[in-house]
């Protein structure tokens, strides 16, 4: 692994399932060097990014650099803006595929919002709002505690906690 030169964490998020508009619903974004890697994603996701971007001059949160995205569980609060995660960044340009990584239940959950919004997609590669081919893409990965993810930069464990009757 390469040592990361700077590391930046930006809250995008701290809501609860509570419909409360002074704040956006639970994600974070590390920042290392220029990647950005997403822990959950709650309602606004995207938008707080972009938020973000402009406000701290992070080229890094634009939203078509969200790539690599974790789910700490799939609580809706947790989850609520990954369609938006999954497709914005691509009709911002985005051109890697998403990866995600989450809990057990986490590539169904990325399969069923692809298949909800099939026909967005289909409009989208085949109509008149041509985007490109590869952007829309999510790679999701249900995974157990353990070393999860690793890339030249960092290297992420999962691990269990107690949340209600969550498993």
């Amino acid at each position: 692994m390469v040592k990361p030169t700077r590391t930046r964490i930006v809250i995008l998020g701290s809501g609860s399932p509570i419909a409360n508009p002074e704040r956006s619903g639970p994600a974070l974004a590390i920042i290392v060097d220029d990647r950005t890697y997403i822990v959950d994603s709650g309602p606004g996701v995207v938008r707080r990014a972009a938020e973000a971007a402009k406000k701290y001059h992070l080229q890094a949160l634009e939203p078509n650099n969200l790539s690599t995205a974790f789910l700490t569980h799939l609580h809706h609060d947790h989850t609520a803006g990954l369609p938006d995660l999954m497709l914005t960044p691509w009709t911002n340009d985005r051109l890697k595929p998403l990866t995600l990584i989450g809990p057990p239940g986490t590539k169904q959950l990325a399969d069923g919002i692809t298949q909800a919004f099939g026909e967005d997609l289909r409009i989208r590669l085949n109509g008149l709002e041509p985007a490109n081919e590869t952007g829309w893409k999510t790679r999701a990965k249900d995974v157990m505690p353990g070393v999860m993810f690793r890339d030249d930069l960092v290297s992420v464990e999962a691990f269990l906690v107690d949340h209600g009757n969550w498993e």
